[in-house]
C-alpha cells in the first residue's frame, strides 16, 4: 500500500513553475480588484486627502494662537460710536475672531470691578462701559477682561435683535478662549453684532440700548 501511495506524490517543480503560477495569480488578483472597482469606486485618495486637512478646532486654535483676525475693519457708526464691519464674506459657523483680553479668575474679576467704578465715579462717569466677560471652564469662573484691550473684538456692538454672531468657548493650550462665530451667512459692508447678554435691571437702565 506504501507503494501505492507514493506514485501519487506530487511533481516536483521548477522555479519557473513558481513564477508562472505567481504571475497567473497576480493577474487574476488584478482583474478581480478591477471588476470590483467597477461597482464600488475605492476612494482611498480623498480619504487620505481629508485626513490630511486640518480639523474646525485646529484651525481656530492656530488663528487664536497667531492673534490673526482677517476680514474686518473699524468704522464711526451713528449714535454708536466706533463698531466693526466685514471686509469679507463670512459663512455661518466661521470664526471671526475672539474676545481678547486678560484672562483671570472670577475673585480678581470682582476686585477689578470695583476698582474700575471707584475710578470712574472719581472721573464723573455715571454711566460706564464693562469690557469683562464672566465665563465657565471646568467648574470654574473665568473673567477675560478686556478693559485695556487693543485687539477689534473689543469693539464689536451689541445688538439683541439684529445679532449675527455669537460667543463659543474654545481651549486652547489647557486655557479658555472667547471666539466669536458667525451666527449666519454675512455679507461685505455688514456691522458685525452680538448679544452682551446682559440682563439686569440696572444695566438695562443705565444702557436702554441694550433692549435692542
Amino acid at each position: 500500500s506504501s507503494s501505492s501511495s507514493s506514485s501519487f506524490s506530487q511533481p516536483q517543480r521548477t522555479e519557473s513553475d513558481r513564477r508562472r503560477t505567481a504571475t497567473d495569480a497576480s493577474r487574476a488578483d488584478q482583474k478581480k480588484q478591477s471588476d470590483i472597482r467597477e461597482h464600488f469606486p475605492v476612494r482611498t485618495s480623498s480619504r487620505l486627502a481629508q485626513g490630511a486637512k486640518k480639523s474646525y478646532e485646529e484651525v481656530v486654535a492656530d488663528m487664536i494662537r497667531k492673534k490673526e483676525e482677517p476680514g474686518m475693519k473699524v468704522i464711526d457708526v451713528p449714535n454708536k460710536g466706533k463698531g466693526v464691519v466685514a471686509t469679507k464674506p463670512f459663512a455661518k459657523g466661521d470664526y471671526v475672531c475672539e474676545y481678547s483680553g486678560e484672562l483671570i479668575d472670577g475673585k480678581e474679576a470682582l476686585e477689578r470691578e470695583k476698582k474700575y467704578a471707584e475710578e470712574d465715579s472719581k472721573k464723573g462717569i455715571t454711566e460706564p462701559m464693562c469690557y469683562m466677560y464672566f465665563l465657565k471652564h471646568d467648574n470654574k469662573t473665568w473673567c477675560v477682561d478686556a478693559t485695556h484691550s487693543g485687539r477689534i473684538g473689543r469693539l464689536i456692538n451689541h445688538s439683541k435683535k439684529n445679532c449675527n454672531l455669537h460667543t463659543k468657548l474654545f481651549v486652547v493650550d489647557g486655557l479658555p478662549h472667547l471666539g466669536l462665530v458667525a451666527k449666519e451667512d454675512i455679507s461685505v459692508g455688514v456691522e458685525l453684532c452680538y448679544d452682551y447678554g446682559e440682563r439686569s435691571a440696572s444695566a438695562l437702565s443705565a444702557h436702554p440700548w441694550l433692549r435692542d
